[in-house]
């Protein structure tokens, strides 16, 4: 699935990477930096710059109410853009503070403030 995301003209998609977002730890998934952030490449073990956008992909052992606080903390820790995958829907959600979130089944996906596009059919080929 991180293979869609990594084409993603000026970003890099980072897995499982460690984030201290105001002393909140949490390990998302997918973040998204700019391609100009270059302390990620030092031997750091937890992360405190805010990632432009983190994708969180629902496991049948999580809970939609861990999801949805998970999803919270990031927009309140300052992460502009939440997407939330969820293949067992072959759904993904766009989450933004203060505005109502965006989904899709199919077709190409773009976040509305990031300039990040999937093609939504591929991710859940």
């Amino acid at each position: 699935m991180i293979a869609q995301f990594t084409n993603t003209h000026g970003f890099e998609a980072l897995s499982e990477l460690n984030l201290d977002l105001n002393g909140w730890r949490c390990v998302p998934d997918i973040c998204f930096f700019p391609n100009s952030v270059t302390a990620l490449l030092e031997d750091i073990i937890w992360v405190k710059e805010t990632p432009t956008l983190v994708v969180e992909i629902f496991s049948p052992s999580q809970t939609l109410e861990t999801m949805t606080d998970k999803v919270d903390k990031l927009l309140a820790a300052g992460v502009p853009s939440v997407w939330l995958v969820m293949p067992a829907f072959r759904v993904i959600s766009i989450f933004q503070k203060g505005a109502a979130p965006i989904s899709a089944t199919q077709g190409i996906l773009t976040d509305p403030n990031v300039p990040v596009s999937v093609n939504v059919d591929a991710i859940f080929e």
